[in-house]
């Protein structure tokens, strides 16, 4: 009975140490953040658009994130930030409900 017992921990101890584990990408730790910034112009009016991500917080599927952006035309200027938990399995993510390409669409508009 006991070497059964000792065979059933030293195999649990193998499948540990030999399996590989899934790990964090390397830019996934708190305080890391990326900053984008670009400069378009759309029907003569220049538009200035700054970016900024930062990881708050993280766990094995997702990651809470800050973000800010901002858009900076003649005609004003938008700001807009939101911190939630993104996905990490997911390749766009979501702020506050709005993707990507959902939030750009939006200061585009509020352009017009």
């Amino acid at each position: 009975m006991i070497v059964v017992v000792a065979i059933i921990v030293l195999g649990s101890f193998l499948v540990y140490w030999l399996f590989p584990r899934p790990q964090a990408p390397s830019w996934l730790f708190e305080g890391a953040y990326a900053k984008y910034y670009g400069e378009t112009s759309i029907f003569l009016l220049t538009v200035k658009v700054t970016c900024r991500l930062e990881v708050l917080d993280f766990n094995s599927t997702h990651a809470r994130i800050h973000a800010y952006m901002k858009a900076e035309t003649s005609l004003g200027t938008q700001e807009f930030q939101n911190t939630t938990w993104a996905d990490l399995g997911k390749k766009i993510y979501e702020i506050g409900g709005t993707s990507q390409q959902e939030a750009m669409r939006r200061v585009s508009m509020s352009r017009e």
